[in-house]
């Protein structure tokens, strides 16, 4: 059985190295915990920590080793001085404090040598911890250079983009300029327009009521054109009646003029068998007035007789004088015809009657061929569209180069006939023609539309 003393001493001992044994086993563990994350992180196979982070633990970690050391080592020697103490004081036994003395100095070298080795595995850490430091600054550099050119190309694509983006909005705000000046002119056309449509409006309801006006003076000059006409046609038909009944006469007139050529042959050969015989020869002339006396008809003084028949003569001389006239109107196959203001119309080509060839076609003139009463008539009938009051006039042109305008017609719509019918006295080698006081474009007239002229009496 071993001494209590000694069994003492070496139980502190003992107690002492296992309380150094757990303290170095956790200080192991911690390094090799440290180093286990250091190691991760430089083979990227952890992102738990970052850069700071993981260099803020290993300088702890490093300190903390070092720290647990320096108390682990001041604690060894406390406890060693402790037991000297107490062994000192308790007088030991030589053997006792040469094995006292011998266990301090193994301690001491087991100390050294765990100094040491922590100096080691400090150092090698420390190397390592350079070339992880160096390892992490070329990272670092490389990461910020790789994240630079990142945010550079990013910037530049996105700076691309807007670019892009801008130059098509710029090209937007160019269409979208050139439709608003193509909608400002067609607004400014339109407004044209409207004032245009605006001032017809005007200019129709002042026509309007120059219309009224002017319909209201054609009717009375209608009323007495009615008058006119119903005159002029009372005129002709007497003049019908007149030629009816000259005719008959000249027929009765040839009748008597045949017998009393008969009755003269035999007369004369009377007179020549009365001669031949010795009877007395009547006078010739009282034979034919006793032969021209058993007819109707009465002789003038032809063989001395007074003149009774005044009024035949009169009547003779107006069979006498020749027939003048023309009717021309617009060919029904006749394209558009441009109106121009002060000229000739030469639409009316269409001569259905012309007795002495005096209205030439072409030119539109009648030349009148003598002195005389003339009728004169101007028959208008528009087709097309009548935007403003045309007005169509009959003129004479003298020979002196005068115009005058003797008819003239108010045409305001289409599909309407207008006329106007004049007797008008005309010398000899007067021309007579239709002009417009307007112009108008691409105007059709119907083949309504007659322009006339006869002689009523020389």
């Amino acid at each position: 059985m071993r001494p209590a003393r000694q069994l003492k001493v070496i139980t502190s001992q003992l107690e002492v190295l296992e309380d150094m044994k757990i303290q170095f086993e956790n200080l192991l563990a911690t390094i090799n915990n440290i180093l286990q994350k250091g190691f991760k992180w430089i083979d990227d196979e952890s992102n738990e920590l970052s850069f700071m982070e993981l260099n803020q633990l290993l300088t702890n970690g490093t300190s903390e080793c070092l720290t647990k050391c320096l108390i682990i080592a001041n604690g060894s020697d406390e406890s060693g001085q402790n037991l000297t103490k107490q062994t000192e004081s308790e007088e030991p036994v030589l053997l006792l404090s040469t094995s006292c003395s011998s266990s301090h100095t193994k301690e001491d070298r087991d100390f050294h040598k765990l100094k040491e080795e922590i100096s080691e595995i400090e150092k090698s850490h420390l190397k390592k911890f350079k070339i992880v430091n160096q390892k992490l600054a070329s990272i670092e550099k490389e990461t910020t250079d790789t994240v630079l050119k990142d945010i550079d190309t990013r910037n530049n694509l996105k700076f691309e983009e807007i670019m892009k983006e801008l130059h098509s909005a710029s090209d937007f705000m160019s269409h979208l300029q050139s439709q608003n000046e193509i909608l400002a002119n067609s607004v400014k056309e339109k407004t044209v327009e409207i004032n245009d449509m605006r001032q017809t409006l005007n200019d129709i309801k002042v026509h309007s009521v120059t219309t009224s006006n002017i319909n209201s003076s054609n009717a009375q000059t209608y009323e007495g054109l009615s008058l006119k006409l119903s005159d002029n046609t009372k005129l002709i038909e007497a003049v019908q009646s007149l030629n009816e009944s000259l005719s008959a006469k000249l027929n009765a007139v040839e009748c008597n003029f045949n017998s009393l050529s008969a009755e003269v042959d035999s007369i004369k050969r009377s007179a020549v068998d009365i001669d031949a015989t010795g009877t007395t020869q009547l006078p010739v002339e009282q034979t034919l007035i006793d032969t021209a006396g058993k007819s109707d008809v009465n002789f003038p003084a032809y063989f001395g007789e007074p003149d009774e028949t005044e009024d035949d003569d009169d009547d003779d001389d107006y069979l006498d004088a020749p027939a003048v006239g023309f009717n021309a109107c617009v060919s029904e196959e006749s394209a558009t015809f441009d109106l121009v203001k002060n000229e000739i119309l030469t639409c009316f080509t269409s001569v259905t009657e012309d007795i002495q060839d005096n209205f030439d076609s072409e030119s539109g003139i009648f030349t009148v061929p003598f002195d005389g009463l003339y009728l004169c008539g101007l028959f208008i009938d528009i087709i097309t569209f009548v935007q403003h009051d045309l007005e169509f006039c009959i003129y004479v042109r003298e020979t002196d180069g005068t115009e005058t305008v003797i008819a003239h017609c108010h045409c305001r719509q289409r599909n309407i006939t207008v006329s106007d019918v004049v007797i008008k006295q005309l010398r000899e080698n007067d021309e007579l023609f239709v002009s417009s006081n307007h112009s108008c474009k691409k105007l059709k007239f119907s083949n309504y539309s007659h322009f006339m002229c006869a002689l009523i009496k020389d």
